[in-house]
């Protein structure tokens, strides 16, 4: 305002007057437009479905504001004064000065305000015709391709350092709770502080926290899932020696639910062990080359009746391409990417598919679901992250599916991929290596558990938790087993001490009370009965170094909670082994 009413003195009685109170009027209206705009704004600041809205009314008041100040060229100009030609393209070029500071990190907003302002006194400059106006006039369309090219680069980087800054205050967000109120106000102050040098800094500083965070979120895992674990694997031993002995159709409906139910809890707690057991890098694969239909079949019978109970289509193209991966891992992605898409489809249906890439194929699982927006396409593949469930509603599960697709598929280092459409559907794809053809293997027969071997067999049960020693004591005896139960080792060599028979397998919790390990715990009772007794040990835990510890001790180890069909195994193999040892103890001598 004060460069406007600089200028209407400069010029006053040099042109017509009615000139100098159009211009005027022009320009107030601009300006009006923008105190009110701003007003507006600071009342009542747009909600996220009026920003496009704003964004044309910025338009518009820059487009007037242009004119405005443009329409001076004509308005304005003294023919024959280049003092006062020179004084009003100073003025403009300063206002245009003042405009690259502020409006260009919305670029039509720049455009709409420089090009009317600029192009008129090009116009009126070349109007003049003798050779130094006309050069002024080239100079000026020089000009103005710079000033809008540096719109266009300070808009790229004033967009770049408040995305920097939105991001780095999200990661602050996400620490607010771990690290408190004083921590985020400091973390605050520094990045408001801080250049972009700085910011960068501060955003290694945040990893290094959310790590950590990370870190503690793991053992908080690790001891609540070991402490749900414990009651979950009692419930699902009882209802399994329950089922012996329900005989009538009702009961046996009851039991049957029961069962579904401590299932459904299985599965959350398989799911957290799986990506424990990747975190710790105790899962091993086992790379082969083998057709890839089969793993398609399954995915019709598993998923088939569950797209359906929702209204959707499951559709899986076959295939004759042979890959070459660990069979198995390869279909937990498969599966948990076809379970995520039913998951958020409500219409329409999910394709199966693949097609060859050169030497890899390329697995594609389709959808028409809700989309995905581009900022969060790397951030669903964090664990617990779900877009549109906030309520955290189980039945949409623990959103730690893709985080296991993205476990699994680096440690067969096999590419995974996304694209999708807001509303329209989305494309997740995994790039395996392309198989070889080989022979055909003789089937091996299923495995049978010769449950006979039980009859009669000794088994020590030692848990410092009474409801799990109990319900497995109870389902032992249940297949005819001797049972001796025990809260510690000491617990248990005192009352073997009157026994006059060794027992055939020890089952132990891994974590017993006063930091007594279940390993040390069977390792004492095989060094007083011998090392024929098998080893059996049951955890809760999936804190990483002690599935690794697990893994390494020697002895079977399985999770709770566990099904009675996976215990069954288990001991039978345990007191098979235990005999065969003591047959040919028996032949040496």
């Amino acid at each position: 305002m004060l460069t406007e009413i600089l200028l209407a003195v400069a010029v006053y009685g040099k042109v017509p007057t009615s000139h100098i109170v159009t211009w005027v009027l022009l320009v107030a209206v601009g300006q009006s437009m923008a105190v009110w705009l701003y007003f507006r704004y600071k009342s009542a600041p747009p909600q996220a479905h009026e920003i496009e809205r704003w964004y044309w009314m910025l338009r518009i008041r820059s487009l007037v504001s242009g004119i405005a100040w443009g329409s001076s060229a004509f308005l304005l100009w003294v023919p024959g004064d280049a003092i006062s030609q020179g004084l009003l393209a100073g003025c403009l070029f300063g206002v245009v000065a003042g405009a690259v500071t502020g409006l260009p990190v919305i670029p039509t907003v720049f455009y709409a305000f420089v090009t009317p302002l600029f192009l008129p006194l090009i116009a009126r400059t070349a109007i003049e015709g003798d050779t130094m106006h006309v050069f002024l006039a080239g100079f000026g369309l020089i000009m103005f391709v710079i000033v809008v090219w540096s719109g266009y680069s300070f808009s790229k980087l004033t967009r770049s350092a408040l995305a920097m800054r939105y991001e780095n205050l999200d990661l602050i967000d996400e620490l607010r709770d771990e690290k408190g109120i004083a921590e985020q106000s400091r973390l605050s102050a520094e990045l408001a502080r801080d250049e972009a040098e700085q910011a960068r800094r501060d955003a290694e500083g945040l990893r290094d926290e959310a790590q950590r965070a990370n870190r503690a979120k793991s053992a908080f895992l690790a001891a609540a899932s070991h402490d749900l674990r414990q009651p979950m694997h009692a419930i699902g031993l009882y209802v399994a020696a329950l089922r012996r002995r329900v005989s009538s159709p009702e009961a046996s409906q009851v039991v049957g639910k029961l069962d579904a139910s401590v299932g459904a809890m299985e599965e959350m707690f398989d799911a957290l062990l799986d990506m424990s057991k990747l975190d710790a890098g105790v899962v091993a694969s086992s790379v082969t080359s083998f057709e890839l239909q089969t793993a398609f079949e399954r995915l019709e019978l598993h998923f088939g009746a569950q797209a359906r109970a929702k209204g959707i289509e499951l559709r899986v193209r076959p295939t004759r391409v042979r890959v070459k991966s660990d069979a198995a891992l390869l279909d937990r992605i498969v599966r948990n990417l076809v379970a995520n898409a039913i998951r958020y489809t409500n219409k329409g249906g999910v394709l199966v598919g693949c097609r060859r890439r050169g030497d890899r194929v390329r697995i594609e699982v389709w959808d028409s679901g809700i989309g995905i927006p581009a900022e969060k396409r790397q951030e669903i593949f964090q664990e617990f992250v779900q877009l549109g469930n906030a309520e955290r509603d189980r039945s949409k599960g623990l959103g730690i599916g893709l985080s296991i697709v993205r476990r699994v598929a680096r440690l067969l280092d096999h590419p995974i991929g996304v694209e999708s459409r807001l509303g329209k559907g989305s494309r997740f794809y995994v790039d395996v290596p392309l198989g070889v053809a080989v022979p055909a293997a003789p089937m091996k027969p299923a495995t049978v558990v010769d449950t006979a071997v039980l009859d009669g067999a000794f088994v020590v049960v030692i848990d410092d938790e009474a409801a799990v020693r109990d319900s497995t004591v109870t389902l032992l005896q249940e297949w005819g087993v001797h049972t001796l139960a025990a809260e510690s080792a000491c617990d248990a060599l005192a009352q073997l001490a009157g026994h006059a028979r060794s027992p055939d397998a020890v089952i132990s919790d891994y974590r017993l009370r006063d930091q007594e390990s279940g390993i040390d715990a069977i390792r004492a009772v095989q060094e007083e009965c011998g090392a024929s007794t098998g080893g059996i040990l049951v955890t809760g835990d999936i804190a990483a170094e002690r599935l690794q510890e697990a893994s390494c001790c020697g002895f079977q180890w399985l999770h709770k909670p566990l099904n009675a069909d996976r215990l069954l195994e288990a001991v039978s193999s345990a007191v098979r082994r235990s005999q065969q040892m003591c047959e040919e103890a028996l032949a040496d001598q």
